[in-house]
């Protein structure tokens, strides 16, 4: 079993499993699909994403890793999506496409595989390149303002999950009506106020945990529970040779209702046909101190 690769930016980029990319598929529309696992293209001009012009992040539609940043976008005038450089060149994976009697460079997303467009040498300083995208391929992620990290609105909760070496489906908490923002931290474990190095080495016993502030009226935590079970492995002890302290999959929760909720959202995971003969390694804990580390959205 080899040892799961990280960018720079400290992100797992070791695929998925079968069942895991099984999971996020399903969540995709027709066209993204299409897109992504078909490597289909987009008429110019009406990706939902070409005239976006606020600040934020452009992450892969299926499995959540930032892949382009708000600064990198320019109007090409070709009728797509376009970036001059990634967030991260280890995000993005170049392939020689020779398709359609053409000899072109294909890029996907490093982590899930799915394919994201085309880059070509005819692009803006600093890099000279064009990152030609498909709308569908992306999902994109509005910049908050300048509110303290803790200031949501009134009426607001918050839920915390232990997504590990995952931490980049974080993102993926604000495809859901409702969720406010989200940041990572670190919770569940003995050291105040643990570096990240700390917690990295097992020493300080935290997870890595993602914090989702949302809306209770629009978004119920049931449907939270479902969500970060559907987009993570539950069971990612059983192929992740980092599986620990840090890594390990769970629920942290405030409220005796949730941890009933919590419970129930698992057990019924597991009684799902294909489930049966699958260890669900999910654990499910009291809340403790949260220590932020760093805001995504």
């Amino acid at each position: 079993m080899s040892t799961p690769t990280t960018s720079r930016l400290g992100y797992d980029l070791s695929a998925p499993s079968a069942e895991l990319l099984e999971r996020w598929l399903l969540a995709l529309t027709p066209t993204e699909e299409e897109v992504t696992q078909r490597s289909g293209t987009e008429a110019p001009f009406c990706g939902g994403l070409l005239d976006r012009k606020e600040k934020g992040v452009y992450a892969c539609v299926v499995c959540g890793l930032p892949l382009f940043g708000d600064e990198a976008k320019f109007d090409s005038g070709t009728g797509w999506p376009s970036f001059h450089s990634a967030v991260d060149a280890s995000h993005v994976k170049r392939v020689e496409d020779e398709s359609h009697g053409m000899s072109r460079t294909e890029i996907c997303c490093a982590r899930c595989d799915s394919h994201l467009g085309h880059v070509f040498p005819d692009g803006p300083p600093p890099s000279g390149e064009r990152h030609c995208l498909n709308s569908a391929s992306l999902l994109f992620v509005r910049q908050r303002g300048t509110e303290e990290p803790h200031a949501e609105p009134s009426g607001f909760r918050r839920a915390f999950f232990g997504v590990g070496a995952e931490e980049g489906l974080a993102l993926r908490f604000l495809e859901l009506e409702g969720v406010w923002d989200v940041a990572i931290g670190f919770q569940g474990g003995t050291t105040e106020d643990p570096t990240p190095e700390e917690v990295a080495a097992g020493e300080s016993g935290h997870a890595i945990v993602v914090e989702v502030i949302y809306d209770p009226a629009r978004c119920g935590y049931r449907r939270l529970l479902d969500h970060f079970l559907s987009i993570h492995d539950p069971t990612r002890g059983e192929r992740t040779p980092i599986f620990g302290p840090p890594d390990r999959s769970a629920v942290f929760f405030r409220t005796s209702e949730e941890r009933l909720e919590a419970h129930s959202a698992i057990a019924e995971l597991g009684d799902q046909p294909g489930w049966e003969e699958r260890e669900i390694v999910t654990q499910v804990g009291a809340a403790t101190t949260f220590w932020r580390l760093a805001g995504l959205a």
